[in-house]
This record gives structure tokens, C-alpha cells and sequence, in this order.
């Protein structure tokens, strides 16, 4: 899932928490438009290394006024790895996708090889809307490597 914010915003969502160091962006506009980076750290200024040759660059405040940047975040929360990536252990290698569904609540369904069938699913427990998976979106198939499971 990608997100577009301003130099400030990205600087305040790093300090209150709301995104983590170590993950990736790309910037846009200024003279590093287009590279994919790497937060590695946030003291006065915001630091980053280019995610290919690991070429460090950091930046004062004042200077992310000029960036946009394209935050690249992970579909499942940390939570929701651990729990379906316990859930498919079993038969991981024969899922062929995970999507989230919606009726009066939502839901994940699994889709994988079946040796009768061919192709078989199973739901898990139901879950009020936008509570759960809010990365992933509605009848979307998404393989596990786009999960990151």
C-alpha cells in the first residue's frame, strides 16, 4: 500500500509513531526524486540511505519542505503476519491467495490446492468492518509474497 505526505507530515508521523524506521520510500520532487530509500534514523534531522548502495544522506527539517514522499507500507500489520502465517503453516505451500471479503461483516478467505477438488477455501472467524486487515482491500486476491508471508 503506498501513501503520498509532505517532508513535515513524514517527519511527524516518524516521531509520534505512526510509521517505523527501516521502511521505504521513495522521494518525489528535489534533486533525489524517484530513488528508493530507507529511514534509518531521526534525531534533528531526518536521515536516509539510498535503498540500492546504501549512500547515507541526512536532512535537516527545513529542507523536507521541498520533498514529497511515496511511503511504501506493509498490506498486514505485524499481528496479522504472525496469525496467518500460523494459520497456513500446515499447507503454505499450496495456497494460491488470501483475499478479504465482506458481507454484513468482514472476513479473510483462504484459497488453496485441493488434491480432489482442485481448488478449495475456508473463511476465518468474522470481523466487524475496518477493524482488521485494513490494508488489504475487498475481494482483492493477494499472493503471500505480496502479504509478506
Amino acid at each position: 500500500m503506498k501513501k503520498t505526505v509532505n517532508g513535515i507530515t513524514l517527519l511527524k508521523m516518524i516521531k509520534n509513531g505512526e510509521i517505523e524506521k527501516n521502511i521505504l520510500i521513495e522521494v518525489v520532487g528535489g534533486t533525489h526524486s524517484h530513488y528508493p530509500y530507507v529511514i534509518f534514523g531521526l534525531t534533528k534531522k531526518l536521515c536516509w540511505a539510498h535503498a540500492k548502495n546504501n549512500v547515507q544522506r541526512e536532512v535537516f527539517s527545513n529542507e523536507l519542505l521541498e520533498y514529497s514522499f511515496v511511503i511504501k507500507e506493509d498490506i498486514l500489520d505485524a499481528k496479522e503476519k504472525e496469525y496467518l502465517s500460523n494459520v497456513i503453516k500446515p499447507f503454505r505451500n499450496r495456497v494460491k491467495y488470501i483475499k478479504k471479503c465482506n458481507l454484513t461483516s468482514e472476513y479473510i478467505s483462504i484459497w488453496y490446492e485441493d488434491i480432489i477438488n482442485g481448488s478449495d477455501n475456508f473463511s476465518l472467524p468474522y470481523f466487524k468492518k475496518g477493524t482488521m486487515y485494513k490494508n488489504m482491500e475487498l475481494c482483492k486476491a493477494y499472493s503471500l509474497e505480496e502479504l509478506g508471508l
